[in-house]
């Protein structure tokens, strides 16, 4: 048995391909996605790499700016990494995102409290009571301090 020649394969043209406009900027390569990134972060900062920490939660909101959740971990880095006033920017902004984010309204509370901004932390101490599950370990610590907040800024206000 003989094999046919092949019969010969007809191209048609290319059609001209425009060239490709750039309407927006791109977004960069999303080579490591965000779970990935706040894991890593998280564990960095566990085992005390907070640089690397922030480097990489802050990556991690470049490709979900509105991730509640991971501005709260970025501003507990933060915080303990002594950086107070950005903690409770990342703590603000995961209430923007998230305003009944119970954790976040105590981690805001705390920062506060410090800075000895203590009738805003009350407010925010306030929220974490109001939305907090009725069994959360941290009820009775915010309790205490809401309690003597309360009572320090009555004592203020009496001595005037």
């Amino acid at each position: 048995m003989a094999l046919r020649p092949k019969s010969p394969v007809v191209t048609q043209p290319a059609p001209a391909v425009p060239p490709p406009r750039v309407s927006q900027p791109t977004a960069p390569p999303q080579s490591e996605p965000f779970a990935d990134l706040v894991k890593r972060g998280v564990q960095a900062a566990e085992e005390g790499d907070r640089g690397a920490a922030i480097g990489l939660l802050q990556r991690a909101l470049e490709l979900k700016p509105a991730h509640a959740e991971t501005w709260n971990t970025l501003g507990l880095v933060l915080v303990r990494e002594g950086d107070a006033v950005r903690g409770a920017s990342a703590f603000s902004k995961a209430l923007r995102f998230k305003p009944n984010y119970a954790e976040a309204h105590r981690n805001l509370a705390v920062v506060l409290d410090r800075q000895g901004r203590s009738n805003e932390a009350a407010a925010h101490y306030r929220a974490f009571l109001s939305l907090s599950a009725p069994d959360d370990a941290a009820r009775d610590d915010v309790r205490r301090r809401l309690s003597e907040v309360t009572v320090s800024s009555s004592q203020a206000v009496d001595s005037k």
